[in-house]
């Protein structure tokens, strides 16, 4: 921890940094007091002259000179002063009491003057508020006024929920009924209880609301005749129910307190005071201090002819309108209260971008130098002190002045200048004197740490400080140089001195980062000048400060750098995260393709991860982990390389071989991260896939184009040769309309293109080119019956992966992997791994059906006479079929080529011990008897062989027939006899 030289001490800091104007005396208000000069005037009657018309803007002096513009006999003029909390509301409320004081002064007895009369906003209590208003009244006395915070909570809850039930009619029964209910008593309790508590915090606006209209409306649902009874109102039932409960609760809090009228007391003041030849500025530093009264006074000083106070109320930006919406019913109209506003002087608006708020008068070149210088000065001036402690070897007084600015130690303007441009609150932009002030003044300088270091732990009020410093440059005197130095050429550069008062060697330089600040919009030439005024030396064109991307790219270049050092998160990521895409696209076509690279095959699917987008995911890492794969930005990569990535995104209507050619980025390195971050990306991808289903995506391929190859009949070969066979699609309907086998030959067909694209994708170099070492690797570590377990075990969900044949036709691979209604890769398995348990039964079947025919036709081809077969139908009564001569006219080619496959096929039968050679064998055969150029051959020989079956039997009966015929040697010869055996023998050979 670094010590430094204080010449100041606490005690002083106390006295002129106070939560209210009204803290300090006269002498210390003005000791500090910096002139506001910057008030924006609306809805303005009486403003009679102007620091700056056009922008309707006056200083301090004019806002006096308009309240003091008013004679004894006008009715009421209201001003509002408008801003945020902290935007010096008080300051001007408290001036403007000491200037009209002083009119006073100037003024004899009995000449006509305005008197102020200044209601702190610290001041709470109602009791308070009434002596303020009478204390230089005679005659008045409220020691009988009771404080809020005396009374107890519960007495007040009784009397305030007593009076609301008080204020409806008792035949009014849902309504009595729904104020006693617990829910809304419990309501007005809290609220209560809030309420009270905030009389203790001058920081907290006081507004006394028993229950607000959004919940009133939520608790009437449950109690829908409530409504009813108010219908006959003018307004909604619940607003005039809010306004009525109010009005009851608020009545019972001020007759808690006062028993007497508050109106009655301002009419008594404006009565005193003209009869002493007065008017009475009233000075409201906040009218919410006056807590239940704020309703009456808005009431009492919108009417022109009630009395004659000059009213100036102070209000936080949105409190005026917000009043005037929830008023009671009895608050004049808000065209009423308008018409009596003479001015409204604003003193804070919202920053030009939105994100928070600025105050008017510290837009003015350093004026909040000027503020810093004012306080430091009263302080030390206070102090009177020496160095503590003392100030380091040669350096003197003088020197620590001159160095840091006269009055400024331990600041200077640059650091002032950072502090200012970065307070916030929330995360939000607020830039008004009491946060500056208690920064700056009260917390920097309390420190033990000098201001640098102290600054550096309240990022989450000051948010990412500019920092052009180079991230490689590590020297001590970094932090100071950043925080009190400035660009100077290509240095951030700070007197020497300043490091040295902090005990810290520097010559007060340190690099900064060697960037163009700005790019032409025309040629693209890189810009390194600092002005926003600029003329380009390359085409002459001449900038202006309507292009904001500068200030972009200067912003976001600056929250980069700090997260490189490690400082704050990178938040302001889209500029960065286009920079990487276009990048990366345009050194690659398809970087989020799983299409294996050098892969041209027309076939190949459309493979891609598209994680809600088309876009190239991106991540910028804070240290947390991305919830889906995506390229990830960390800050250890080079910050020149994130720094033309981030130029790249701003400027992205300049083409990236223009910022090459100008030396705006470093091309090369660039292209060597996007072929690391594409690599990267498609393993990581990959990796997930792996991860979440237990298989590789290359098995997953070769596992389809199996299906594939064993469904088409193909092959069962588990080989890279074989897999990188072409298939017959069509085919793979053709054998299984009959099979036990539940895999979805429809959607295999349908979704057949799917795995081939799969398998193109990873494995082909072009249509009939394959990346055979590669397949060949992969198959080589591959076994079809452990391959088929392990896609039957896939489990997890992979969301984000597109596949189609073409990009307009995808589907989540996902859902080609697991989902019934799609292919369903995984069913595929599982039946498969099932069917193997019981084909045996099936190739039984096929035995006994085809190697059966084989048999039977055994010899057919050199044998077959169609005249025995007549001949043989001659001797029976079986009937002869017509189509017995188609058998004739078959060619005996055909006949061959058809024993030829069924003794194939009665072979594989024989051979056939895997499911996979099953579900072939099966293809095959059924190919034959059902869709193959052999069909009808197959269907007719197998009804011939039944017809032959059939006519054996009918000539063995009558064979049989025969012998069991008795011959009568009598009536014929044993010579005829024998020639009649002899005859049928010829005929019908030794059999058919």
């Amino acid at each position: 921890m670094t010590t430094y030289p204080k010449n100041w001490t606490t005690d002083a800091i106390r006295k002129y940094i106070t939560q209210e104007s009204q803290q300090k005396d006269r002498e210390s208000f003005e000791k500090t007091h910096v002139p506001i000069s910057r008030i924006r005037v609306e809805e303005d009657k009486a403003v009679s002259s102007w620091v700056d018309e056009d922008q309707r803007l006056v200083g301090e002096e004019i806002v006096l000179e308009t309240v003091l513009d008013s004679t004894p006999d006008q009715g009421n003029r209201l001003f509002f002063v408008v801003g945020e909390s902290g935007s010096g509301k008080s300051e001007l409320c408290q001036w403007l009491d000491y200037k009209i004081q002083d009119e006073v002064t100037d003024q004899t007895s009995d000449s006509f003057a305005h008197e102020p009369i200044l209601i702190p906003r610290q001041v709470r209590e109602p009791r308070d508020v009434l002596q303020l208003l009478t204390e230089n009244l005679d005659e008045w006395d409220f020691e009988d006024v009771k404080y809020l915070s005396d009374l107890p909570e519960s007495g007040i809850f009784k009397t305030v929920t007593g009076n609301i039930i008080n204020r409806f009619n008792k035949r009014q029964t849902a309504t009595v009924d729904f104020l006693n209910d617990d829910l809304f008593e419990d309501k007005v309790k809290t609220n209560l209880s809030e309420y009270v508590d905030t009389f203790a915090d001058p920081d907290q606006s006081v507004e006394f609301e028993p229950i607000s209209q959004e919940s009133l409306e939520s608790l009437l649902e449950k109690f829908p005749r409530v409504t009813h009874e108010h219908e006959h109102h003018d307004i909604e039932p619940t607003e005039y129910l809010y306004r009525e409960i109010k009005t009851a609760a608020t009545d019972a809090i001020e007759e808690m307190l006062f028993d007497g009228d508050f109106i009655d007391v301002l009419n008594g003041v404006d009565e005193a005071y003209r009869e002493r030849n007065r008017r009475p500025v009233l000075i409201i530093e906040d009218l919410t201090g006056f807590t239940i009264y704020d309703h009456q006074v808005l009431s009492f000083f919108s009417d022109l002819g009630s009395a004659h106070f000059d009213v100036i109320v102070g209000v936080t930006t949105g409190v005026h309108r917000r009043l005037i919406d929830k008023r009671r019913a009895d608050v004049s109209s808000e065209d009423t209260i308008d018409d009596r506003t003479m001015a409204r002087f604003r003193l804070t608006e919202e920053t030009a971008d939105g994100t928070g708020s600025r105050t008017l008068f510290l837009e003015q070149e350093d004026v909040h130098i000027d503020l810093a210088r004012k306080y430091l000065t009263a302080i030390k001036s206070e102090t009177d002190a020496q160095y503590e402690p003392p100030l380091p070897a040669g350096l003197s007084a003088d020197d620590v002045e001159s160095a840091f600015g006269d009055g400024l130690y331990p600041f200077n303007e640059q650091f002032l200048t950072r502090i200012y441009q970065n307070l916030q609150e929330d995360e939000i932009r607020k830039q008004t004197p009491r946060v500056y002030l208690t920064f700056v003044i009260e917390e920097l300088l309390n420190s033990i740490t000098p201001p640098f270091e102290h600054a550096e732990k309240l990022q989450q009020r000051l948010g990412v400080i500019e920092n052009p410093i180079s991230p490689s440059y590590n020297g001590e005197d970094e932090p100071v140089l950043k925080w009190y130095g400035v660009v100077s050429g290509r240095a951030q550069v700070a007197d020497s001195r300043i490091p040295g008062s902090f005990g810290i060697d520097s010559e007060g330089r340190a690099p900064i980062v060697d960037d163009p600040v700005d790019v032409c919009p025309e040629c693209g030439t890189g810009i390194y000048q600092d002005s926003d005024e600029w003329v380009c030396p390359e085409c002459g064109y001449e900038s202006t400060s309507g292009d904001t991307r500068r200030e972009t790219f200067d912003e976001q270049k600056n929250e980069l750098l700090a997260w490189c050092r490690g400082e704050t998160d990178f938040n302001q990521t889209k500029n960065i995260e286009r920079g990487a895409e276009r990048v990366i696209r345009f050194f690659h076509r398809t970087p989020d393709s799983l299409v294996r690279p050098g892969n041209y095959s027309q076939s190949a699917a459309y493979f891609r991860w598209e994680k809600g987008s088309t876009r190239v995911p991106v991540h910028i890492d804070n240290g947390d982990s991305p919830n889906f794969t995506q390229v990830v930005l960390n800050p250890d990569l080079d910050e020149k390389l994130l720094r033309d990535l981030l130029r790249v995104g701003v400027w992205d209507d300049i083409g990236i071989t223009t910022h090459d050619a100008k030396e705006n980025i470093d091309l090369g390195q660039l292209r060597e991260w996007a072929d690391d971050a594409v690599q990267t990306l498609r393993a990581d991808i990959e990796s997930d896939i792996h991860d979440t289903y237990g298989a590789d995506l290359d098995e997953i391929a070769i596992f389809g184009k199996y299906l594939l190859n064993v469904f088409t009949g193909t092959s069962t070969e588990f080989t890279a040769r074989a897999l990188a066979q072409p298939v017959d699609e069509s085919r793979i309907q053709l054998a299984f309309s009959t099979t036990a086998f539940e895999g979805d030959l429809n959607k295999l067909q349908n979704k057949a293109e799917f795995l081939r694209g799969l398998f193109h994708a990873r494995f082909h170099v072009r249509r009939n080119v394959v990346d055979a070492d590669q397949l060949e690797e992969t198959v080589g570590d591959l076994d079809p019956e452990k391959l088929l377990l392990r896609i039957g075990s896939i489990s997890g969900s992979l969301k984000g992966l597109k596949i189609g044949p073409k990009s307009s036709e995808t589907i989540e691979f996902d859902t080609l992997l697991k989902s019934p209604v799609s292919l369903n890769i995984r069913g595929f398995a599982r039946d498969i791994d099932e069917y193997s348990s019981i084909f045996a039964d099936d190739l039984e079947s096929i035995r006994s059906e085809y190697g059966g025919l084989y048999r039977r036709l055994n010899g057919i081809e050199s044998e077959f006479d169609i005249k025995t077969l007549t001949e043989a139908y001659s001797v029976v009564t079986r009937q002869q079929p017509n189509d017995l001569s188609e058998i004739d006219d078959i060619e005996l080619s055909t006949v061959k080529t058809l024993m030829s496959e069924l003794e194939s096929i009665a072979q594989s039968v024989e051979t056939c011990d895997s499911v996979w050679d099953f579900l072939l064998l099966k293809q095959t055969a059924y190919q034959l008897k059902y869709k193959g150029s052999l069909s009808d051959y197959f269907s007719q020989f197998s009804t011939f062989v039944d017809e032959l079956e059939g006519l054996e039997t009918d000539l063995d009966a009558r064979i049989a027939e025969l012998e069991d015929t008795e011959f009568n040697p009598d009536t014929e010869s044993f010579d005829q006899a024998q020639q009649t055996a002899r005859t049928l023998r010829e005929r019908l050979g030794e059999s058919l």
